[in-house]
C-alpha cells in the first residue's frame, strides 16, 4: 500500500508542470436570449405559452489541457422570459410577460478546431443556477364603471418579490457552437450560439393540478477572450 502511495505522490509531481504547461482563457460576452418554456395545461385549459426575448452576460473561464480539447466554467447572469396568455370565450383576458433572472455556474467540455486566425468549437455540459430578481408585464381586461360599463385594456410593469413558490434553483443542459478570431495576439473576439434545456420547473408543487413549467433557452452573444498558458 505504502509504495502504491509513493508511486502516485511521484506521478503527481511529474504531472504539475504540464498543468502550468497548458492554457487558459478567460473573457467577457452579452447577448440576446430567447426564452420559452415547456409546459402542460394543467387546469388552465385556456392558457397558451409563447416565447420571450431577455438578455444575458457572463464571464467564462476556460482550460484547454490539449491544444484542441478543455473545460470551460465562469459565471453567467441569464434573464429567461416567457409569454402566456389566458383567454375565455375567444377573448384575451391575460397577455402577460414574465421574466426570470437566474445566477450560474456552467460546466462543460469544449473541443476546438482551429484554422489560422480562425477556430470553431462544440461544447457541451450543464449548469446550476439561483433564482436572483423576477420582473412581470403585460396587459389584462378590467371592467371600467363608465355608463356602458365596458371593459377596457390595462397594462402594467412590476418587481416582484421572491416567494415560497418559486423553486429557487436551476439546473439543465447547455450545448454551445462558437467561433473565434484571432485579433491580435492572445486576444480573440466570438459569436457564441448556446441552448440551455432545464431540468427543473420554475415554480415548486404547491397546488394540484398544478402546470409545471421548464426553461426551454436559445442564447446569441459576442465576447471577448483573452489567452494565458502554454498552448495557446
Amino acid at each position: 500500500m505504502l509504495r502504491k502511495f509513493s508511486l502516485l505522490f511521484i506521478l503527481s509531481f511529474a504531472l504539475l508542470p504540464s498543468l502550468f504547461a497548458d492554457s487558459w482563457a478567460v473573457g467577457f460576452n452579452a447577448g440576446y436570449v430567447l426564452n420559452g418554456v415547456k409546459a402542460s395545461s394543467g387546469y388552465r385549459e385556456e392558457t397558451s405559452y409563447d416565447v420571450f426575448h431577455g438578455y444575458g452576460v457572463s464571464i467564462p473561464i476556460q482550460y484547454y489541457f490539449t491544444e484542441d480539447l478543455g473545460l470551460e466554467t465562469g459565471l453567467r447572469l441569464t434573464e429567461r422570459s416567457y409569454r402566456y396568455v389566458h383567454s375565455f370565450d375567444g377573448e384575451t383576458i391575460l397577455d402577460i410577460h414574465e421574466h426570470n433572472a437566474y445566477l450560474e455556474i456552467p460546466i462543460m467540455m469544449i473541443k476546438s478546431w482551429n484554422v489560422n486566425r480562425f477556430s470553431f468549437s462544440f461544447g457541451l455540459g450543464g449548469y446550476l443556477g439561483l433564482l436572483v430578481y423576477k420582473t412581470e408585464g403585460g396587459s389584462f381586461l378590467t371592467l371600467s364603471f363608465n355608463q356602458d360599463l365596458d371593459f377596457i385594456t390595462e397594462r402594467y410593469y412590476t418587481w416582484k418579490d421572491i416567494d415560497t413558490s418559486d423553486n429557487l434553483f436551476e439546473a439543465g443542459l447547455s450545448v454551445k457552437l462558437s467561433s473565434t478570431f484571432e485579433i491580435v495576439e492572445d486576444i480573440d473576439i466570438f459569436f457564441e450560439t448556446r441552448g440551455d434545456f432545464s431540468f427543473t420547473p420554475i415554480e415548486r408543487e404547491y397546488q394540484e393540478n398544478q402546470s409545471f413549467r421548464y426553461n426551454l433557452s436559445a442564447v446569441f452573444s459576442l465576447g471577448v477572450l483573452y489567452s494565458f498558458g502554454g498552448n495557446q
